[in-house]
């Protein structure tokens, strides 16, 4: 599949909660993010959502969607701009059960505060809050920022999961 993680989710995560997802454009890029214009991606990115419905709005409905195994999908958020482009992988996902949306904004604060970088788009993902982005930019490979994305969940006072992929063990983060 163009751009998104080969593989389902071998599990069900269930119910409502937030996501991060780790994103590696493997070449630079100018990508049209909706409104937001265009911009030039290249590197590891984290983008930060939250899944509090049920059905394609639940935790294993957004994943579904954003990993590419929901057929026909219309472009709607910001992230899905992104994750159309065929430089783009999705490199892995880490879920935390929660039933507020703070906790999406609390993470991606958290990000941006572990990894010292600035948003490399402002309002991506965030036009229904107050945060600058959902969108961070990270140093390093997959591997090494797998933890950072783990850490702010856990500074949000949650308990993180790991989706596997050829990436990532085949078991979940024990905490």
């Amino acid at each position: 599949m163009r751009g998104k993680m080969p593989c389902k989710p071998a599990y069900d995560f269930g119910g409502r909660g937030v996501y991060t997802i780790l994103i590696k454009v493997n070449a630079s890029a100018f990508i049209e993010v909706g409104k937001l214009g265009r911009f030039k991606f290249s590197g590891l990115y984290s983008y930060t959502g939250s899944a509090l419905g049920m059905g394609s709005s639940s935790l294993n409905g957004r994943v579904s969607r954003h990993l590419g195994l929901r057929s026909q999908k219309r472009l709607r958020w910001h992230i899905d701009y992104l994750l159309e482009n065929p430089l783009v992988r999705v490199e892995g996902v880490i879920t935390s059960i929660s039933e507020t949306k703070s906790k999406e904004c609390q993470i991606s604060k958290n990000i941006f505060n572990l990894a010292g970088s600035p948003p490399p788009v402002r309002k991506f993902g965030a036009t229904d809050c107050s945060c600058e982005s959902h969108l961070a930019r990270l140093k390093g490979n997959p591997d090494r920022a797998v933890p950072t994305i783990v850490e702010a969940h856990i500074r949000a006072g949650l308990k993180p999961i790991t989706v596997p992929n050829s990436r990532f063990p085949e078991s979940a983060v024990s905490l």
